[in-house]
């Protein structure tokens, strides 16, 4: 009922078969080439999570004293209220 008029399939069977056979041929190069481009990153980036984990570990830490009793250590961040509705703290 519909016909593809950009490109009339060729009827000669081995013509057919050769594109069949070049189809997989570039089908398989495109997934070899992928593969190799996936283990070239993932060693690469064995590589440098191993170099960044060997340097880090030469760099000598500072020794940090022990916490005193009763003190909760940690960071905060002070904000302030710009509202002008706010009642006072009493």
């Amino acid at each position: 009922m519909f016909r593809w008029t950009f490109h009339p399939r060729t009827r000669h069977p081995l013509v057919r078969f050769g594109l069949l056979v070049l189809g997989a041929i570039a089908l398989v190069a495109l997934l070899a080439f992928g593969l190799i481009a996936a283990a070239a990153l993932i060693v690469g980036g064995a590589i440098f999570m191993l170099v960044n984990a060997l340097r880090s570990s030469a760099a000598p830490n500072p020794a940090r004293p022990p916490p005193q009793p009763g003190v909760i250590e940690g960071e905060f961040r002070v904000v302030h209220d710009t509202r002008t509705d706010r009642q006072p703290v009493h």
